[in-house]
C-alpha cells in the first residue's frame, strides 16, 4: 500500500468549514447547490467481505451536506456522514462518486482538500482516497488514513496541475479489521479556488478602452 501525502490542511479551518444545511442520503441528494459550487450526478456502490461485521449497509444510510462559506478559511465543499464501520474480520469498500460544477466563470478550483476522522481499535485501518479527473483525465489525488501499522494522515491539502470549473471525483473509502474496530464518522472534502485571468481578447479591449480614455481627457 503506498501512501504520497502532498500536504495539510488544518483541522481547525475544516471545523469552521461546517458551516452548512441539512444533510439528505446520497441517493436522494440530486443537484446541492452553496455559493458558486454545484454538486451533482452523485453515485454510491458498497462491497464487503469477510467475517466482520460492516457498515453501512446501503447508500441510503450515507449522508451528504454542502459546507463552507466561501472564505479562504472555509471554502466550499461537502460532507459525508455515516457509520462507515468494520468490526471483526473483514472488509468494507465504498466508493462514492460526484461532479462539483463552479458557476462563477472568474474562479476555477485549483486544490482539493480532504479530512476525516477515521479511529481504530486492535488490528484495523481507515483509509480514504480521492481522485479527481477533469474530461476523464486524471488531475490531483488525495489520501487520508489512520491504522494499525501505518499511523494516522488525517488531513490532505493538495494542488491540482490547473484551474478547473468542472471536476468528477472519486472517493474510496476503505475499512478492514483483523479482529479489531474501523470506524469513521464523516468525511469532508472542499475546493478552494482561483481566480480566472481576464481572457486576452478581453484584457486588450479593456486596455483599449483605457487608453482611448486617456486620449480623450487630453484632447480635453
Amino acid at each position: 500500500m503506498k501512501f504520497s501525502i502532498k500536504g495539510l490542511i488544518s483541522g481547525a479551518a475544516l471545523a469552521l468549514a461546517a458551516m452548512s444545511v441539512q444533510a439528505v442520503p446520497i441517493t436522494s441528494a440530486g443537484s446541492l447547490t452553496i455559493g458558486d459550487k454545484t454538486f451533482s450526478n452523485f453515485t454510491c456502490s458498497i462491497t464487503s467481505g469477510g467475517l466482520a461485521l460492516t457498515g453501512p449497509n446501503a447508500c441510503s444510510q450515507i449522508n451528504v451536506e454542502v459546507i463552507g462559506d466561501g472564505s479562504a478559511g472555509s471554502p466550499y465543499g461537502l460532507a459525508f456522514n455515516s457509520g462507515f464501520s468494520a468490526f471483526g474480520l473483514g472488509w468494507e469498500d465504498i466508493l462514492l462518486g460526484y461532479r462539483v460544477t463552479v458557476t462563477d466563470p472568474s474562479q476555477a478550483i485549483d486544490e482539493i482538500g480532504l479530512a476525516f476522522n477515521g479511529s481504530f481499535v486492535g488490528l484495523a485501518v481507515t483509509q480514504v482516497v480521492e481522485t479527481v479527473f477533469n474530461n476523464g483525465n486524471l488531475v490531483g489525488q488525495a489520501e487520508v488514513h489512520n491504522g494499525s501499522g501505518i499511523g494516522a494522515q488525517l488531513q490532505d491539502l493538495i494542488s491540482l496541475n490547473g484551474a478547473y470549473t468542472v471536476l468528477d471525483v472519486v472517493k474510496g473509502i476503505y475499512l478492514g479489521a483483523a479482529g479489531g474496530l474501523a470506524s469513521i464518522s464523516y468525511i469532508q472534502q472542499t475546493f478552494p479556488q482561483t481566480d480566472v485571468p481576464l481572457p486576452a481578447p478581453l484584457a486588450l479591449l479593456g486596455l483599449g478602452l483605457f487608453s482611448l480614455g486617456l486620449t480623450s481627457r487630453r484632447k480635453q
